[in-house]
């Protein structure tokens, strides 16, 4: 028994030495294997340290070895020699296209393709080069043995490319035709209900066009790309137009009368009947929905409108209503649309006709009509005067628009006024005509030119209120408009988003801001209205130095102009500075004073010469 026991502790403890004895021996070689790794991987490095790892290449052209100023250099070469060379040829096969085969190219100018080297370059310098070690020598391995592609950075002319894109689409596009219900003049068949099933058409697929496209742009590749299709699927089974069919019948002799709700539309209400409400049928099942949604804008672009203050004018020393408020009306769209799918679903049960309440919202006017005597509007607080001879049609018609915009405008006690908030966008779809803007460091034409008179006039009539003014910009050069009745530094320009006219009402009562522009006699009168708290504001100390001659015309040749012709595009001004000093008092006490700066740089005429 001893024997046996001794016996089965040795194995035990053989086996017990035998586990520790093999595991250790495993574990150096571990270590040996990531050592050599991480110094072959940092020798690899040191060797590599400036320069691209191996098997890079960067849109077809090789990186790996070189430096990012090399690589650089190569691919601003490549880039360059394709753009001037290579232009985009986009073909039709006949097979895909009901017009045969066809192509069509542009140039890469003519497509505004520019491109990125040097982006790309980093992004192939920085391949292997990650914080994290073990990924970084994933990659570096990735393209030793199977290579890694870097797209060459690029951008194009949007506007251009969509104007191909239509072209395209205009010459080789069969989109086919939709299935749809329609009303026959008489019956046929004992029906007057007719369902087409469709045609199924044959489009150009846009989305993998640019797809395709902007692979061979980023790779420098040449060669035609072939032009992709997608197959429009219009047509329904004869089971689904038969069902249509049933349907159309149904609703045929039911109306639906569309109202707006809560009454506050006193139009007479719209009145559909079977024969237009069988458009609405989607052949496929339920409703049109585009159809329903075109049919209710129609209805909001007759209904919307905006709230509106009470308008009113100071005459004689008191306020003179001219306007009265007027509630905003703005159609749901959505949920309207909802409500008449709803009324459409009842004609085909056994409710009959069917009235539809579009919903409305109603949005109250800031100042109501019975509000007006109660703003305390009672005095004139400032005035600012100028004119502006001289000018061509398009600005007289922004000066003048512009006016009509602050006119009637109220800033509540406290709040501040922002000059580009309150005349909001200024551009050609706005109302706005082009003028002389300055832009960039030049005189151009461009939408707006002359709202800054209107920002001008506004200036000298809030330093006549003596109202804080936290933000005011001077020109960048004299303009003769604005010195036409003052003297040099009584300006403000304006350009949204970045350059604002603001002030601050902090008197006891609203400010009624009145602007009127003469458009026969080229002046500007815009005057603030409200509650005097007894302050009296000043300007003084005006000083004027620092007069630089305008430079020498600038001539430049242009060959858009014929020959021999010379265009002025800008116009001299003398540099100068400007200072004066704005202090209100009340009682005898300063209550705030600031002193303006202007810095009128000066401006060279600059002349186009055709050649």
């Amino acid at each position: 028994m001893t024997q046996l026991l001794q016996q089965s502790a040795r194995e035990k403890l053989g086996r017990f030495w035998k586990g520790r004895v093999r595991r250790p021996a495993v574990v150096p070689v571990v270590l040996v294997v990531v050592v050599a790794l991480v110094v072959a991987a940092g020798c690899f490095g040191w060797l590599y340290r400036q320069r691209i790892y191996p098997g890079v290449v960067v849109a077809g052209q090789k990186a790996g070895g070189k430096s990012v100023n090399e690589a650089t250099h190569d691919l601003t070469v490549a880039a360059r020699d394709y753009k001037d060379y290579e232009k985009l040829v986009i073909e039709s096969q006949s097979s895909a296209s009901a017009s045969g085969k066809m192509s069509w190219s542009r140039t890469s100018s003519e497509l505004g393709l520019e491109y990125d080297p040097i982006w790309s370059v980093q992004r192939a310098y920085g391949w292997g080069r990650g914080q994290n070690l073990w990924v970084s020598l994933e990659q570096i391995w990735q393209s030793w043995w199977r290579g890694f592609q870097v797209e060459l950075v690029f951008g194009y002319d949007n506007a251009a490319w969509d104007s191909l894109v239509e072209q395209i689409e205009t010459e080789v596009d069969n989109p086919g035709a939709p299935a749809s219900v329609r009303v026959l003049d008489g019956p046929v068949d004992g029906s007057k209900i007719d369902v087409f099933l469709g045609e199924n058409g044959m489009v150009v697929d846009e989305e993998a066009l640019i797809n395709l496209v902007r692979k061979r742009w980023a790779n420098l590749e040449t060669g035609a790309v072939e032009l992709p299709f997608r197959l429009e699927q219009n047509v329904i089974d004869e089971g689904q137009g038969e069902q249509a069919k049933l349907r159309a019948e149904k609703i045929l002799e039911q109306s639906v009368v569309v109202v707006v709700e809560n009454g506050v539309w006193k139009d007479k209400p719209w009145t559909l009947s079977g024969e237009e409400l069988v458009a609405f049928i989607d052949p496929r099942g339920g409703w049109l929905g585009d159809k329903i949604a075109e049919y209710v804008a129609g209805i909001a672009e007759a209904v919307n409108r905006g709230p509106q203050n009470a308008l009113f004018k100071f005459e004689n020393g008191r306020v003179a209503e001219f306007a009265p408020g007027l509630d905003g009306l703005a159609v749901d769209e959505e949920g309207s649309v909802g409500k008449m799918e709803e009324a459409l679903s009842g004609l085909e049960g056994e409710a009959g006709d069917q009235v539809v309440e579009l919903v409305v919202v109603v949005n109250p006017p800031e100042i109501a009509t019975p509000d007006v005597n109660n703003l305390g509007i009672v005095e004139l607080l400032g005035r600012g005067e100028s004119t502006f001879y001289h000018s061509i049609p398009g600005r007289i018609h922004n000066v003048a628009l512009t006016a009509s915009k602050l006119n009637g405008v109220l800033v509540p006690p406290g709040e501040v006024f922002s000059f580009n908030q309150t005349i909001g966008d200024v551009s050609a779809a706005t109302g706005y005509q082009s003028a002389y803007i300055i832009k960039e460091g030049r005189t151009v034409l461009g939408d707006g030119g002359g709202v800054c008179q209107d920002s001008t006039t506004l200036f000298r009539a809030i330093l006549g209120a003596g109202l804080p003014i936290i933000e005011r910009r001077a020109h960048a050069y004299r303009v003769g408009y604005y010195e036409q009745n003052s003297e040099p530094g009584y300006d403000a320009t304006v350009f949204s988003p970045s350059v604002d006219l603001k002030f601050t009402n902090d008197t006891p009562a609203n400010i009624l801001i009145q602007a009127t522009a003469d458009t026969k006699n080229l002046s500007l009168v815009i005057e603030l209205y409200g509650t005097s708290d007894g302050r009296v504001a000043t300007t003084s100390n005006y000083q004027k130095w620092g007069a630089v001659p305008a430079p020498p015309p600038l001539y430049q040749d242009d060959p858009t102009l014929p020959p021999g012709v010379v265009r002025q595009v800008d116009w001299a001004a003398p540099g100068l500075k400007t200072k004066f000093d704005y202090t209100v008092t009340r009682g005898g006490e300063t209550i705030f004073e600031k002193t303006f700066y202007s810095n009128y740089r000066p401006w060279q005429a600059v002349y186009l010469r055709g050649v």
